[in-house]
């Protein structure tokens, strides 16, 4: 998104600011944005041992200190609030939210992936089928990374309602959706916000395609100025 409102040229700069929401207790993003594009980041997380580990990935890597910052979420209820400050400025925020509306649903969607692993491999050890047993809950994250109450559907819902009180803060911001059916109620929630600019981007890795949503209530004028300020074009 950046490359596309940068005449078709990725930023690589300090002065590039993320937030990167659910951080997790990898900090895979963060990492990546600041070894490839030197972006700065602030990561935010409800969970306090995704904060423990994130921090002491950065106290272990002297080319993470100074660039980035771990912020802890205390309500269940906010996403951008009291970790946006008042005078703060993001070019972007990352989004990998809760895909299930239950633990239940996350615990299916587990065995799923376990039974299509099964199906794909006949060199499955002992070993594998303890850690399988012990991990079905666990599949590709924590508990909190994997549901919520309404499922991904309302934790974007959310994510849009709140972010138009940083209009103003944030130039894109971004989410995962795992569901394409999704994506046109999302879509008819951001024009009832009042949202000037919004794409759905597809992403294929092989046989696996999944999509990402932008916006932006920047108009195009404001996005010019604010990529002249801080993108040094």
């Amino acid at each position: 998104m950046l490359k596309h409102t940068n005449f078709n040229k990725i930023p690589h700069n300090k002065t590039i600011k993320v937030l990167d929401i659910g951080v997790g207790a990898n900090f895979i993003y963060p990492i990546i944005g600041v070894s490839q594009y030197s972006w700065e980041f602030v990561g935010s997380d409800i969970n306090d041992v995704s904060i423990s580990c994130s921090n002491k990935i950065v106290d272990q890597n002297s080319s993470l200190v100074g660039k980035v910052e771990i912020r802890k979420q205390t309500s269940a209820h906010s996403i951008f609030e009291d970790i946006i400050k008042s005078d703060e400025i993001y070019d972007l925020t990352l989004c990998n939210p809760p895909f299930h509306c239950s633990q239940q649903k996350a615990k299916k969607g587990s065995e799923r992936k376990w039974k299509n692993l099964n199906k794909n491999s006949t060199n499955i050890t002992k070993n594998e089928t303890n850690t399988k047993n012990k991990s079905l809950l666990n599949f590709g994250g924590l508990n909190n990374e994997l549901w919520c109450e309404g499922g991904e559907l309302n934790f974007i819902n959310s994510m849009i309602k709140e972010s138009v009180l940083y209009s103003s803060q944030v130039l894109w911001i971004t989410c995962l959706v795992s569901k394409k059916e999704h994506i046109r109620m999302l879509q008819l929630r951001l024009k009832k916000s009042n949202c000037l600019t919004f794409k759905v981007i597809k992403m294929t890795q092989g046989q696996k395609t999944s999509r990402f949503i932008a916006w932006c209530f920047q108009s195009p004028q404001e996005i010019e100025q604010w990529c002249l300020k801080r993108f040094n074009r």
